[in-house]
Parts: structure tokens; sequence; C-alpha cells
């Protein structure tokens, strides 16, 4: 048998007991059996039942997905895309809340997975849907989609709250034919609230031309306000802002702290982005900041994780740790680890230091 975990090897009966319900080497549960029915959705109910909410929290909850499912493998990507964007902790925060708290919350990690992950929206929604099913979250009431006030009607709007505003402006930008213009109406009405969400959303509009014509200066204001209350998703674009002087003057420090910020709330591209601009300068916390963003599956961070160890230069010159690193990397499909590791291979042949 072998552990999803530790990935070490052991044969049942020879020097090991028949019927272990845990590993011996790092004494994580094992689950030989498989269970595929009901989809996601199912595996996530079953790892519910049998482990609790705790594993459904943590970096873990894949490989517990891949012993009772190790045939789904659409399933099992859609997860990991899930988990890389910390989907899987904020649906299970709000499962308790009231169900605009928990539409706002679907709406922001559909976003992460298309925006951050390339996810297409279908896939994101339907990613999102199958593990609140698993939940047990309750399926969002028609009802309530009807009585809600429809964004743009101004006298409606200035009788709801910031949250109801800003679940009205999602269903419009989300909905199969987003209404931009709606959903730009209502985001900025509750953003005027102070609603960091709205105001993070407001700004994505303005940086992107979606109902409004593009203006990167606005933008950035709004990013700035959502990124003052602790909006993570506003602080990775922030630091975007300051290093690509989109809307603001061009600020490599200023886009250092965002991107810190961001990657200090749990964002993997954060992380990264932290990572890339501490290479040179402070390569031992840039390999800090590579490696969070390695163990939450970004391939590029393992890529520039080997690089940094491979250099001959770097107080982190390390081969074992480049050759690992980048191999790991060439496997994810990141081409350019696999040049790297050639010409890692020449250099040791020619036993450089």
């Amino acid at each position: 048998m072998k552990c999803r975990y530790c990935r070490r090897e052991w044969t049942p009966g020879s020097g090991f007991p028949v019927n272990l319900t845990s590993c011996p080497f790092c004494g994580e549960p094992l689950r030989p059996e498989t269970v595929s029915a009901g989809g996601m959705a199912g595996i996530i109910a079953q790892i519910r039942t049998d482990y609790g909410l705790e594993v459904l929290r943590s970096d873990r909850l894949p490989a517990y997905f891949a012993d009772l499912a190790p045939a789904m493998d659409r399933e099992q990507t859609m997860l990991l895309y899930l988990v890389r964007c910390g989907g899987h902790c904020s649906l299970t925060e709000v499962l308790q809340e009231p169900e605009p708290v928990q539409r706002a919350a679907h709406a922001r990690i559909i976003r992460r997975l298309c925006d951050e992950l390339l996810m297409g929206p279908d896939a994101a929604k339907e990613t999102v849907a199958s593990f609140w099913a698993g939940l047990g979250g309750k399926a969002f009431s028609t009802s309530s989609e009807a009585s809600a006030p429809a964004a743009g009607s101004q006298s409606d709007m200035a009788a709801v709250s910031a949250e109801d505003l800003f679940d009205a402006a999602c269903r419009a930008y989300h909905s199969a034919e987003p209404d931009w213009v709606k959903a730009k109406e209502a985001f900025q009405k509750a953003a005027g609230m102070g609603h960091a969400d709205s105001q993070y959303y407001l700004g994505w509009l303005c940086a992107h031309g979606q109902g409004t014509p593009k203006d990167p200066q606005t933008a950035a204001v709004w990013y700035g306000k959502a990124a003052a209350q602790g909006q993570a998703d506003a602080m990775l674009c922030l630091g975007c802002c300051y290093y690509h002087g989109d809307g603001v003057e061009t600020d490599r420090d200023q886009a250092l702290y965002w991107f810190r910020q961001a990657a200090e709330k749990g964002s993997v591209v954060g992380m990264f982005n932290t990572g890339t601009l501490l290479h040179t300068s402070e390569p031992k916390n840039a390999a800090d900041w590579y490696t969070r963003a390695a163990q939450h599956g970004h391939k590029e961070a393992l890529y520039w994780l080997g690089m940094l160890y491979a250099d001959t230069g770097s107080v982190l010159y390390d081969p074992k740790q480049a050759q690992h690193w980048l191999t790991e990397a060439a496997e994810k499909g990141i081409d350019a680890a696999t040049a790297a590791l050639a010409r890692l291979e020449r250099l040791c042949d020619r036993g450089s230091p």
C-alpha cells in the first residue's frame, strides 16, 4: 500500500498489520475503498461525515478526496483549484452566515477562480456549487432572488443595505448574460456606503471597462479604499497598479507592500509576486514566499524557487534543492524547468561549486 500523504509504501502482512486504518509512518487515516456517487458534492459530503469540517478547511483536502475517488480526475482538478485560491476555507466559514453573505462569498471565489487560475466561468460556478452542496449549504432560494432589489433601481437602492446591493450587483455581473451597467450602478452605491467587496468590484469594472469606460485612475482609488479595509483581491490589484504604473505612479516599494499584504491574507498570487520582487534583494525571504505559493500549487513558484537555488552566485545555491523544485516544475508542464535541469546537470558535471 502507499500513503497519499507521506508517499511511503509498505506491504500488509510483511511486518505490518493487515487491517491498518492509518499510515504506519505519518499516522494519516487510510481510505482504501472508493466512493464515486454524487460527484464532487457526494465526496465532500462523505469527507464531512467521516472527518468533520476541519479537514474541509485544510490543504490536505485534495488527498482525502483522491483517496475516496481516485478515478474522478476532473473533479480532483476542480477541487485543487478551489483549494489553491482558498475557496474551501471561505465557503466553510460562511456556512452559518445569512444568505447575502454566502452569495457574496460565492461571487468572490468565482471571480478568483476565473481571474487568478484562469478557470472558465461555468466551471468556476460548478466547482463552487458542488463544494457548497457537499458542505450541506442551503440552496439559494429563487424567491429571494425575485424579491431582491433590481440593480440600478434608484428608489429601491436607497432603502436597502450594502449587502443587498452587493448581492444584486453580483447576480447582474455573473448572470448568463452579464449586465455590467446595472452591476456597476449597484456596486457603486454599495461602495459609497463603505462596502469593501463592492469597492473592489467597482475598481475592477473601471480597470477593465466593463459597464463604464476604462479609467485606471479611478480603479486605483477604489482598489485603495477596499485594500485599506483588508480586501485581499484589492490589495493584489493595487500592488499590480503600483508595479505597472496603472492609474498611479510606478512605485516598486508600494507594489511590494501591497503584494505582501495580499499574501498575508492568503492570496497565492500575492505570495508569488512578493517572492518575485524579493528574488534579487532578499533571496531567503523570496524562497519563503515562493515555497508558500508552491505549496498551494502555483507552478511558476516551483520554477523560480528552483532557479533561486540553482543560482551559483546566490547565498542559497544548493544543486539538490534546485533539482528537486525544477523537477516538480517540469512535471507540472513548465518547459523552462526542463531546460534549466539540463543546464544544472551540465554545471554539476563540470564540478562547479
